[in-house]
């Protein structure tokens, strides 16, 4: 689990120079392809088991495109 803000400042803590809205657009998009859920209202979000599926290399996203 992690929020955006922990993923943000770690990026920037190891040398990738991203802006905050950039992190929070990505999560937002993974989350529209169902990779990622949002678990509670503070903003944490968990890798869902299309995420891991596809993490996993058992899937590409094309077929997550074909289900809708």
């Amino acid at each position: 689990m992690m929020p955006t803000k922990s993923l943000y400042r770690n990026l920037n803590r190891h040398g990738h120079e991203i802006g905050y809205s950039t992190v929070h657009q990505r999560f937002g998009e993974l989350e529209t392809d169902g990779l990622i859920e949002r678990i509670d209202d503070r903003g944490y979000y968990q890798e869902s088991l299309n995420g891991e599926t596809y993490h996993d290399g058992e899937l590409v996203l094309n077929d997550l495109e074909q289900d809708d």
